[in-house]
């Protein structure tokens, strides 16, 4: 029984790793789906004990936030965030903290999946309106959401896992992890820059096309404190 669960944890893990390959047409949740579903056919797990394997509180706890988030992001809170932040960058490298700053704390509140779905249309509009390679920003964008996710309980569900089963309360955890997260922002700002060292030479003052994004700013009086509220 130990080699059956054994190689049906490979084969999910495969399926979830190389869900881009073209020879695989499988995304995450199925493969996850169908490790579930393997482990109970084969008997690895009777159904009650799969039962008893999922973590209702941890589900219910992502569920919450993600119609939160769903709710936010209609009333066009993410791409009113993004946009009036960036724009105070005059320079390619304060672009460059702002993004990382910006997306490390917003991912750190929010499930950090969403900030990144959310920011990266902006991040790439605002670099082809100011002329400016996105690679960069992008890659600051996808590392700085992890960073900053760890920051506190509700970044990421691993966080939440720890959150619920520990009894950590939620500024505990935040005060004890927000100079780590910090610390890795700063880190990330500092080897773009040296990777990208001819982006950020430039001195230039970034000139932005007026987009337009719309936002619910009506809606986003009831729907910012309500999540304000959940979170803390």
């Amino acid at each position: 029984m130990y080699y059956i669960a054994l190689i049906i944890f490979i084969i999910t893990y495969s399926g979830i790793i190389f869900t881009r390959l073209p020879w695989v047409n499988v995304d995450r949740p199925s493969a996850a789906y169908f490790g579930a579903v393997a482990m109970i056919v084969t008997g690895v797990l009777s159904f009650e004990e799969a039962i008893l394997a999922i973590d209702f509180n941890t589900i219910a706890l992502l569920l919450g936030m993600m119609i939160v988030i769903a709710t936010l992001e209609l009333d066009g809170f993410f791409a009113f965030i993004a946009q009036k932040t960036i724009s105070f960058s005059k320079t390619p490298l304060q672009l460059l903290w702002i993004i990382t700053f910006t997306t490390g704390i917003a991912s750190a509140f929010l499930v950090n999946d969403a900030v990144v779905l959310m920011f990266t249309p902006i991040i790439i509009s605002i670099c082809r309106s100011a002329k400016l390679d996105p690679k960069p920003y992008l890659i600051a964008e996808i590392l700085a959401s992890n960073v900053g996710s760890a920051m506190t309980i509700t970044g990421n569900p691993q966080n939440m896992l720890i959150g619920i089963y520990s009894g950590i309360p939620y500024l505990y955890f935040l005060l004890h992890l927000l100079p780590v997260s910090i610390i890795g922002m700063i880190v990330i700002v500092w080897c773009i820059k040296r990777i990208y060292p001819q982006t950020f030479e430039t001195q230039n003052i970034l000139h932005y096309s007026q987009n337009e994004y719309e936002y619910n700013l009506s809606s986003m009086i009831f729907s910012v404190p309500i999540f304000i509220l959940i979170t803390f």
